[in-house]
């Protein structure tokens, strides 16, 4: 059951794309990661070809992109397969309207098409808006962790 948008007009959720590239690298950087058109465009279409990956856009009037979410599938050796929220952006103008929420569901749709489960994320440990609205969608902090990683160039 889809929530409803405060001022009578539903989004349209659907998947992203190549003609969403700039709204997609615009409201990457609201998030603060900054790059190019070109690398999303690059990167969006490699992903649409694969079908692990899911890549949802809300658009508003005139098909004008208002938020993103990236989604993917995962099989681990030692739980069940699961959905990985790797990012979700609604437009600072359009927040507070349901938008964020019904991107989330649409991956909770494609995960039981893909036979999962459970679906994760991670947010920034600075992201309190964020984790309030994850939970009050139904999420539960399981984990506190740290993060590694390494440039291998």
């Amino acid at each position: 059951m889809l929530t409803k948008v405060t001022d009578n007009y539903q989004p349209i959720i659907r998947p992203a794309r190549l003609q969403d590239t700039e709204r997609i690298s615009n409201l990457s950087k609201q998030l603060g990661y900054s790059i190019g058109h070109g690398d999303i465009r690059d990167r969006l279409r490699s992903l649409k070809q694969d079908d692990l990956h899911i890549i949802y856009v809300a658009s508003w009037r005139n098909d004008f992109v208002v938020g993103w979410i990236h989604a993917h599938k995962s099989d681990f050796i030692i739980v069940s397969p699961q959905v990985l929220i790797f990012g979700l952006i609604v437009d600072i103008n359009y927040r507070r309207r349901g938008i964020a929420r019904l991107l989330v569901q649409k991956v909770e749709e494609w995960a039981l098409i893909k036979n999962c489960q459970t679906v994760r994320l991670r947010s920034n440990i600075t992201r309190k808006d964020a984790h309030n609205f994850y939970e009050n969608i139904g999420y539960k902090n399981t984990k506190h962790s740290l993060e590694f990683s390494k440039n291998l160039i």
